[in-house]
């Protein structure tokens, strides 16, 4: 399956394994006239990315550089094949100033997005559209053949959506913690992958020059790199195992810079739950969700890393929702008490972290549907309004696809570092 969605529709510094994106400046002390022409070149590039054609007098107006240096940086960006001159305009009078515009066709990044039962695909351009995309049924394994055969799968739809192979400039893997080795080798798991390759070998196994990031920092990308968040955030990704992380953005270089957090492992009741992880009461068990899935499918794979594939058909989040519509009374209260918990976790977050909150993962979309009522229940805890709730609080539109379409977004970043 491959797909071309609009870019209106949809940047990170350093992390502690993964640098990716627009780093932060160093202090002034330290700066000279190479780090001033990269950080310019980088306002550059991100303005261009949510602008229609424009002229150089006007890029240098918005971004307040002086003429001559935006007409150096963009001839530079002109002969490295990253900006196009897209022709005059049609001012009535006088020398008609050319257009310029970033060119999408420059490159392309593949992202991948790993699940316990499940992989996603995505090739992006330059510019941030996506040029195709798929979805794989695949239980985890971690095994050498495993990584193999998603390298194929992108080769293949490298081929099938026509993107030119020789400006496939990487990959970069978004990966759940649960699955790096040096979590799951100490966590009460049901199961755990056997023979897996160490993480660091699973570039070897792909075709294209290919790193990992972990998936909640990924998630949060496509919120910033179309401009739809201009302020610190924490994201939530909701899955089978709950993660997150804190982005926060640098106002001089326009960029993200983000720390990966284990959020799904905070606790909301020291005398609840059992958690994997050996504690107790962890957001993780009442949020994660296969909680739901699970249950109504009558199965019990919630710490099953393997991530076996039931051989019977089961139902999903789709017929989940057509169902607690149409008035399914369990299904009802399920939902109800899911709400309530996650709730409870963001005004938790929102306490500590001061900041915008991001909803992201599988169930994305549903958590946009009742928003409505997420924020009643946010309130029930808060002292703030509920239009101030309803401000701070986002969910992500492309759901299950944010992680994998946002790991290819932060290698486009981390080539602009480059550049």
């Amino acid at each position: 399956m491959s797909t071309r969605i609009d870019r209106k529709d949809i940047r990170i510094s350093k992390t502690e394994k993964t640098v990716f994106a627009p780093r932060n400046s160093p202090p002034m002390t330290n700066i000279n006239s190479n780090d001033i022409r990269i950080n310019n070149t980088k306002k550059i590039i991100f303005a261009l990315r949510n602008s229609p054609p424009i002229t150089k007098r006007e890029l240098a107006e918005s971004l307040r550089l002086s003429l001559p240096t935006i007409a150096s940086i963009v001839k530079d960006l002109e002969e490295s094949g990253y900006i196009l001159d897209c022709g005059r305009t049609d001012s009535a009078v006088g020398r008609k100033p050319s257009l310029i515009s970033l060119n999408y066709e420059a490159c392309y990044m593949v992202g991948v997005r790993i699940a316990t039962h499940s992989l996603d695909i995505a090739v992006l351009n330059f510019g941030g559209e996506i040029v195709a995309r798929n979805e794989l049924l695949k239980a985890f394994s971690g095994t050498e053949s495993y990584w193999r055969e998603i390298s194929e799968e992108i080769d293949r739809l490298i081929d099938e959506s026509g993107t030119d192979k020789n400006k496939v400039n990487g990959i970069r893997i978004a990966v759940p913690y649960i699955l790096y080795p040096q979590f799951w080798a100490n966590a009460k798991l049901k199961s755990k992958p056997k023979n897996m390759i160490s993480l660091a070998e699973v570039p070897t196994c792909f075709s294209y020059e290919t790193d990992l990031v972990e998936v909640a920092i990924a998630a949060g990308v496509p919120r910033y790199w179309y401009g739809k968040l201009d302020k610190d955030a924490a994201v939530i990704f909701l899955s089978r195992y709950i993660e997150g992380c804190i982005l926060r953005k640098d106002p001089i270089t326009g960029g993200i810079s983000a720390q990966a957090c284990q959020i799904g492992h905070m606790s909301l009741n020291y005398r609840g739950r059992d958690c994997f992880c050996g504690k107790n009461g962890c957001f993780q068990e009442y949020c994660s969700t296969s909680l739901i899935i699970d249950k109504i499918n009558g199965l019990d794979t919630s710490h099953d890393v393997i991530g076996r594939l039931p051989k019977k058909k089961i139902k999903n989040w789709d017929e989940f929702f057509a169902d607690l519509e149409a008035g399914n009374r369990e299904y009802a209260e399920l939902w109800d008490h899911y709400l309530d918990m996650l709730a409870y976790a963001i005004h938790n977050v929102k306490i500590l972290l001061r900041s915008d909150i991001i909803i992201s993962g599988e169930i994305s979309e549903f958590i946009a549907r009742y928003k409505h009522v997420l924020v009643k229940k946010i309130g029930a805890f808060s002292i703030e309004e509920e239009t101030d709730i309803d401000e701070y609080l986002h969910t992500n539109a492309l759901s299950r696809y944010d992680a994998c379409i946002g790991a290819a977004l932060s290698r486009i970043d981390s080539l602009v570092e480059t550049i």
